[in-house]
């Protein structure tokens, strides 16, 4: 063990054996510290660098025509419905939809199911109110409610999604 006699002004210790070592400052441990923080921030980066960009461009591009699968529409009649409003006045709502199927086939197999699946829709947009149709997060409700509806109205068909053309409150 050491005492503080030890400890010369000059920023010396003695040793076990008396002799004399120069402590490091607080520059050169600071100095010390960074640069291993460096070296480390260095090979992280060379790491994430080296993840990225060692993919095959074959692969790429494999990924590239796997992501691209055709999609297909069928649009819905225009619909008009009346809708609850406040007071006596008749509020009315017209919609344009149209269905994104993964399938061509299911465009065969959705056609003779239309008149459910407009019953289906009318029945739901009746109940609808003024203030249900407010800002684009009803709208967003109203979407994945509709979309629910249809896909089980059609069901071995599946939708991959419900588009709006057209969503006007008169």
């Amino acid at each position: 063990m050491r005492d503080e006699a030890d400890v010369t002004a000059e920023g010396q210790d003695k040793g076990d054996d008396g002799s004399k070592t120069v402590a490091p400052s607080g520059k050169k441990k600071l100095i010390l510290i960074a640069g291993i923080g460096l070296l480390l921030l260095l090979s992280i980066g060379g790491g994430v660098f080296w993840y990225f960009s060692s993919s095959d461009g074959d692969n790429d591009e494999q990924q590239e025509k796997a992501e691209i699968k055709p999609v297909f529409f069928f649009p819905l009649p225009q619909m008009v419905v009346n809708i609850t409003g406040s007071g006596q006045s008749k509020r009315y709502l017209r919609v344009k939809i149209t269905l994104e199927l993964y399938e061509e086939e299911a465009m065969t197999k959705v056609s003779p199911l239309l008149p459910r699946v407009q019953d289906v829709l009318t029945v739901y947009l009746r109940e609808l109110r003024v203030s249900d149709l407010e800002g684009s997060a009803s709208i967003y409700r109203l979407r994945d409610e509709l979309k629910k509806r249809v896909s089980l109205t059609v069901y071995p068909v599946k939708i991959k999604s419900l588009l709006f053309k057209e969503l006007l409150v008169q």
